[in-house]
């Protein structure tokens, strides 16, 4: 079958898919949601098995090395029928490329799919992955769970007027911002301060000031202060207050009113959006959406699709007092 991958090439993939090595997290995950995970035959130690839910899954599986820098002799090794990437951050992308020509010989395409970073992008390639593995019904499954989340918010949210609509300042780190962090606010009903963000930029500390937003999130992105496992609280909250007490911020409404809030990186980015959007809506509109639980979600979408039981950890900072 031929598939238009997201470097914008027709790609032939050969059919069935039975073995294929995976660069990237994103892809991984949905494969394993697919419920084709065992046809993965190797990932990257670097992203694959750095994100901690991939890293549950493909615990074991054979490394190729990193995304940047995948090694072809192990790839070779392995024997795929395919090798699958990202094209939605350069780096991997031209690794991608790079990859594809050295392993046009071989006859082992290199497709990129990105699962993210919006919701008609992750629709797109979980439908493509599902025809690629002939897993379609388990893709408009994955596809409905997650349009499902997305419309609970709406639903909620829909009504509010644009003047009463919270303004929100989203920060992955040291001021940047980027689009994902923007269409998130949309998603949960709140208005971006910085406008429409289409491209990673940093905005200065004055225009952040100047704008006074209602609600502050910041992506926690250092390994250990939030996510899977058993976070460090003592590091988000030494993170947090960190936050709070930026030159000048005493003076912004979030601050002064502690909506200042830590989102774990597990959850901020696609297949995870949703759940990152559900926390938003709870802490942008709390009284509209006081009967959201986004850890119930989290534990819904781990165990239904990723056969995943056990996953202690802590996403949010403070933590949830529902």
């Amino acid at each position: 079958m031929d598939v238009v991958d997201a470097a914008g090439r027709t790609v032939a993939v050969p059919q069935p898919l039975k073995r294929v090595v995976v660069l990237a997290s994103q892809p991984a995950e949905v494969i394993a949601a697919l419920g084709c995970k065992e046809r993965v035959v190797g990932v990257t130690e670097d992203h694959v098995l750095r994100d901690a839910v991939t890293r549950m899954i493909f615990q074991g599986t054979p490394s190729v090395g990193s995304i940047r820098n995948p090694s072809v002799e192990k790839i070779l090794e392995l024997r795929p029928q395919a090798v699958i990437s990202i094209g939605a951050w350069q780096e991997a992308r031209q690794a991608a490329l790079d990859l594809a020509e050295r392993l046009a010989p071989h006859g082992i395409p290199v497709i990129c799919l990105d699962c993210f970073p919006d919701a008609e992008v992750i629709f797109r390639d979980v439908a493509t992955l599902g025809k690629m593995f002939g897993a379609e019904q388990r893709a408009q499954e994955y596809v409905s769970w997650f349009k499902d989340q997305l419309e609970v918010v709406a639903q909620l949210v829909g009504e509010v007027e644009p003047a009463r609509r919270v303004r929100v300042y989203l920060e992955l780190a040291d001021y940047t911002v980027t689009e994902q962090g923007h269409r998130m606010i949309v998603a949960a009903g709140g208005v971006d301060i910085c406008g429409e963000v289409t491209v990673a930029a940093r905005v200065s500390p004055e225009v952040v000031l100047e704008k006074n937003p209602d609600v502050i999130v910041v992506r926690a992105m250092p390994p250990g202060v939030l996510g899977y496992g058993a976070p460090d609280l003592a590091r988000a909250k030494s993170v947090w207050e960190g936050i709070l007490g930026r030159p000048g911020w005493h003076q912004i409404n979030a601050v002064q009113n502690k909506r200042v809030h830590l989102l774990a990186f597990e959850i901020f980015s696609a297949p995870r959006a949703p759940i990152g959007i559900l926390w938003l809506a709870k802490w942008f509109y709390p009284d509209l959406c006081r009967g959201l639980d986004p850890d119930a979600v989290h534990r819904q979408f781990l165990e239904r699709f990723l056969s995943i039981k056990e996953y202690p950890g802590t996403f949010v900072y403070p933590p949830s007092t529902r």
